[in-house]
């Protein structure tokens, strides 16, 4: 839970960094064993039902699989996709209302890489097809019913602290700790530093933390200038979203913005120092960056 004084929000971070990595000891794994980000999954080939699956799963310390984003889908399918001849269970379900989907792990269903047609509830007058299989040829999705048989992949409950390097200024915000560069980069390239480092581009959820981070950041810190922020709608244009997943609940937009302004679009946020205010910008400037741990 991300807490900001009083505000309390749900964080789903998620960083695609160390793919691959050594698992972790404390989530054992008989069958594959592999990394994404700070979480271990393990794909097992026995057939069991969804249910079967979704207790076994929890009973190793993890839950069937969330798949929370493209990058993470395609990380996977890198993983996984070539050496798996099997479809394995997710944890997606609509199994407690139809249409609506959820994950076993009780997150809701924010990203889905549906295969065309699907999900189509095809045995609506039996059983009804309320859960989802993750197909090995194209890593497409597919709702089926619980009953089948399918291998399964599970995914640690808990994903490992990762270190947080910072060669600009750190600090604080309540338990959260941040790092801003003057270094001036495109959007991309400030996210993939933040990651690397281990952490994102930061998320600003609250009017008390972007208050907080401009107190930090604007004439005391003797920098005039924009920061990126992990901010963006390139997925869809006018939904801003937050790369680490968290919820939009808050934005402080500059008056007359997001824009979206630029000849190419403008697909990228940026904070003012100056100004204590956000903008939408193109993501090809080079702006200093602040990053927050994951």
């Amino acid at each position: 839970m991300k807490n900001i004084f009083p505000i309390i929000l749900l964080i789903t971070p998620l960083l695609l960094t160390n793919c691959g990595r050594k698992p972790d000891a404390e989530f054992p794994c008989p069958g594959k064993s592999f990394t994404i980000g700070t979480h271990t999954y393990c794909a097992y080939r026995e057939d069991v039902t969804w249910h079967e699956a979704k207790q076994r799963c929890g009973d190793a310390g993890g839950y069937l699989a969330v798949i929370n984003s493209m990058e993470e889908n395609e990380a996977i399918w890198e993983l996984l996709g070539g050496t798996w001849e099997h479809s394995f269970w997710t944890g997606l379900n609509d199994r407690a209302l139809e249409g609506s989907w959820q994950w076993a792990s009780g997150e809701t269903a924010r990203y889905g890489n549906w295969r065309p047609g699907q999900p189509d509830n095809y045995h609506s007058q039996g059983e009804g097809e309320d859960c989802v299989e993750w197909l090995s040829e194209d890593g497409g999705w597919n709702d089926i019913i619980c009953g089948d048989r399918r291998t399964y992949l599970c995914k640690s409950a808990h994903g490992r602290k990762k270190d947080f390097r910072c060669t600009g200024k750190l600090f604080s915000i309540g338990e959260y700790e941040y790092c801003a560069y003057r270094t001036w980069v495109d959007w991309q390239t400030a996210r993939k530093s933040c990651e690397v480092n281990g952490g994102n581009l930061a998320s600003i959820v609250s009017e008390e933390e972007n208050i907080a981070l401009f107190r930090e950041l604007g004439s005391p810190w003797g920098y005039v200038g924009n920061l990126w922020i992990g901010f963006s709608d390139e997925a869809r244009e006018g939904d801003f979203r937050w790369i680490n997943g968290e919820p939009v609940r808050f934005g402080n937009w500059c008056t007359g913005e997001p824009s979206n302004a630029g000849k190419d679009g403008e697909d990228c946020a940026h904070m003012f120092t100056t100004r204590n205010c956000w903008n939408d910008s193109d993501c090809n400037p080079k702006f200093g960056f602040i990053c927050e741990r994951d």
